[in-house]
């Protein structure tokens, strides 16, 4: 692996701690899982004509939110890097893999999701979610 590893996130921690931004982002994921369950159970029936779109926009938070969480325990290990961190890196790779697959044909349903209404730019979409794909199978691939 290459000695550089990534970018800075410490100007996004301001007043917290990584392990805070950790285990927050854990809880957040967790509990927007817990009610994106709810919300898919109470929507079923349902016959509006936002329900889809609902659902999808539900979903890719969800998948935000662990991504983030994927972010910042990789970047803790990265900050104070020890070979023996690998095994729990490739683990955080896998769980990232795992949740792109899983984020993309939520986003090829709704090119909606990934765009950022300020920056009027996509943060993320199907291309750059296919090509992260790739890279996170190679990195895997290489580290086995």
């Amino acid at each position: 692996m290459d000695p550089v590893r990534g970018a800075c996130l410490d100007n996004s921690l301001e007043g917290y701690t990584v392990d805070e931004v950790i285990k927050g982002f854990d809880t957040v994921h967790k509990r927007w899982k817990g009610g994106l369950a709810a919300l898919e159970k109470a929507l079923e029936n349902s016959a509006s004509v936002h329900r889809v779109e609902e659902l999808s926009t539900a979903k890719t938070c969800c998948h935000v939110f662990r991504s983030v969480w994927n972010t910042y325990r990789a970047y803790k290990l990265r900050e104070n890097w020890k070979d023996k961190n690998l095994p729990s890196f490739l683990k955080i790779a896998k769980d990232e893999l795992e949740n792109l697959r899983q984020a993309l044909p939520v986003v090829k349903k709704d090119g909606r999701q990934g765009f950022h209404g300020e920056a009027f730019a996509y943060m993320f979409n199907e291309k750059s979610i296919s090509e992260k794909i790739i890279r996170l199978k190679s990195f895997l691939s290489q580290g086995k």
